[in-house]
């Protein structure tokens, strides 16, 4: 389990804070993925669902959350 959790929060962490590349694969990844995205959620204890709405509550407060933002922060889907 803990491993998933950190393949989520790598990939929440590149999508805020990662080079341009990377920023806009782990977006495509976090938020349009329908095959393995949840599978990693599921694995990591998360609801997919509601990790996403989360994910899009923070870009949406933040809108240039994933240009130049260094800290991930906290999210909890259980």
């Amino acid at each position: 389990m803990r491993l998933w959790q950190a393949v989520i929060v790598t990939t929440i962490q590149e999508w805020i804070s990662g080079p341009l590349r990377s920023k806009r694969q782990a977006e495509e990844y976090l938020f349009q993925d329908q095959k393995d995205f949840p599978v990693v959620c599921q694995s990591a204890g998360l609801d997919p669902d509601r990790l996403r709405t989360k994910l899009n509550r923070l870009r949406l407060l933040n809108p240039h959350s994933t240009t130049g933002h260094t800290s991930t922060p906290p999210v909890d889907a259980r």
